[in-house]
C-alpha cells in the first residue's frame, strides 16, 4: 500500500490538509485554518501532523498541551478506508513524542462513544475514561427573536465594549474551573489564555461576556464562530455565591440573540455528563442532543 510517512504541518496548504481530514473522519463544525495558525504562534508545544500512504494523505493528529496537569491533547485520525494499517499507530507515536518534548507525561484524548474502532484503538494502549461529555447543537432557525433581561443587580456586557474586564473574566474561570469532575485542572497565565481564547481569529468578541454586579465580574461566557455559519460555545461560568439566579441562562440567550442577528445557523457545546445544572439549562433552551464522546486519559508509545 505504500510506505507510511508522518511530518509536521506548518504550511497553509498543510494545515488545511489536517482539517479537511477532520471533516472526513468527524463532520465536525472548524475554525479556519488561520486558527490552527495562531495556535502554533502563541501555544508553545502545540503541534499538527499529516500522516501520508504514498502521495495520499491519510490521516492527521492534534497535539496541544492540556489544562489538566501533566497531560498532552492528542487527537490522531485517520481516514475509514485507512485504518487498519498503522497509519494511526504511527501518528500515536509522533504525538507522544511531541507530548514528551513538552514534557508531558500522559496523553488526554477524545473519541466519539458510538466510534467503536476509535475506542478498540484507545483501550488496546492503555488509555481509560475519566469523563464521558454530552455534546448539543442548536438550529437557530428553531429561536425566536426575544429581548434578553439580565438577573436584577447585574449587567451583562462584551469584552468587545469593556476590554478592562479580561482579568475578572479570568479570575472566573480560573475559579469555576475547580468545579469541572476531572482531576488535575489547571488555570493557564492570563496572557496565554487571553492570546488564545480572546484574541485568536475565531473569538467573538462582541458575544465574549462578562456578567458585571457591583464593579466585579462574577459570570463569563465565550463564543466562537467558524466557517460556515457554525459557532461554538466555549466555558459559560458563574461564581459559586451567584448561581442560581439566572445569570448562565441570561448568558447564553445574549450569545444565542448576537449569532442569530449576525447570520450564524447553529450553535453547538458540551457539558460533562455530571453537569446536571449547565444540561438542563441547554435543554431549556432547545439544544438537541448528540452522541457522546469519551475523553481518555493514557500513556505515551514506548519508542519504536
Amino acid at each position: 500500500m505504500g510506505e507510511i510517512t508522518i511530518r509536521t504541518a506548518t504550511t497553509r496548504p498543510e494545515l488545511e490538509a489536517v482539517l479537511e481530514v477532520v471533516r472526513r473522519v468527524s463532520g465536525e463544525a472548524l475554525p479556519g485554518v488561520e486558527e490552527l495558525e495562531h495556535v502554533l504562534e502563541v501555544e508553545p508545544g502545540s503541534a499538527f501532523f499529516l500522516a501520508g500512504v504514498g502521495d495520499a494523505v491519510a490521516g492527521s493528529g492534534v497535539g496541544r498541551p492540556s489544562s489538566i496537569e501533566g497531560c498532552f491533547y492528542a487527537i490522531p485520525r485517520v481516514l475509514p478506508d485507512l485504518r487498519g494499517r498503522g497509519v494511526g499507530s504511527a501518528l500515536y507515536q509522533a504525538l507522544s513524542e511531541q507530548a514528551q518534548s513538552a514534557g508531558r507525561e500522559s496523553l488526554l484524548t477524545r473519541v466519539r462513544e458510538d466510534d467503536e474502532g476509535s475506542v478498540r484503538f484507545a483501550r488496546k494502549r492503555g488509555f481509560e475514561e475519566i469523563s464521558r461529555e454530552m455534546p448539543v447543537v442548536l438550529d437557530l432557525a428553531n429561536v425566536e427573536d426575544a429581548a434578553v433581561e439580565a438577573p436584577g443587580g447585574v449587567e451583562i456586557v462584551s469584552l468587545a465594549q469593556r476590554p478592562d474586564l479580561a482579568e475578572g473574566a479570568w479570575q472566573v474561570d480560573g475559579e469555576t474551573s475547580r468545579d469541572i469532575p476531572v482531576e488535575g485542572m489547571t488555570t493557564r497565565p492570563f496572557e496565554e489564555w487571553r492570546a488564545l481564547y480572546l484574541e485568536g481569529p475565531s473569538a467573538v468578541a462582541e458575544a465574549t461576556l462578562a456578567a458585571v454586579a457591583d464593579g466585579e465580574v462574577v459570570g463569563y461566557a465565550s463564543l466562537f464562530g467558524y466557517p460556515g455559519g457554525s459557532a461554538e460555545h466555549g466555558l459559560t461560568a458563574v461564581l459559586r455565591p451567584w448561581r442560581g439566579r439566572g445569570i448562565a441562562t441570561a448568558l447564553k440567550r445574549t450569545q444565542i440573540a448576537w449569532a442569530k442577528r449576525h447570520g450564524y445557523t447553529e450553535i453547538r457545546t458540551a457539558n460533562d455528563e455530571a453537569n446536571v445544572p449547565m444540561r438542563g439549562i441547554n435543554a431549556r433552551l432547545g439544544y438537541v442532543a448528540e452522541p457522546a464522546s469519551l475523553l481518555l486519559r493514557g500513556p505515551r508509545a514506548s519508542r519504536s
